[in-house]
């Protein structure tokens, strides 16, 4: 395996064990779910980041499927119009810009 893709999910490793041993004494369930969906969010930018690179220097997108994007894509649009039906039934706002990782994950 290649070395940086070791060294990330080192690091992502790393950083859910923190978020987790911060998170059991205080009883803070939401903000370690908020902090596992950052670090999805930080996953999905790097696991795009080489294909777009690639396809920046070849100035092509020949050979990528959109299979692997449409996953991503589809989730993303599920996700948002998850937050819109509950914000128009509950009339807050709040699914939108209460839950970061959410948001973000929808954005990305």
């Amino acid at each position: 395996m290649d070395t940086i893709f070791i060294s990330v999910l080192n690091y992502q490793d790393i950083a859910a064990a923190v978020c987790v041993c911060i998170a059991i004494p205080r009883h803070s369930w939401f903000w370690l779910v908020s902090c596992f969906n950052t670090i999805q969010v930080v996953m999905i930018i790097l696991k795009y980041i080489p294909q777009v690179v690639f396809n920046f220097q070849r100035k092509s997108t020949s050979g990528f499927s959109i299979v692997n994007v449409l996953p991503d894509f589809l989730g993303a649009v599920a996700n948002n119009f998850q937050m819109l039906m509950q914000s128009l039934d509950q009339k807050l706002w709040e699914n939108f810009y209460g839950n970061l990782g959410k948001s973000l994950l929808a954005t990305v």
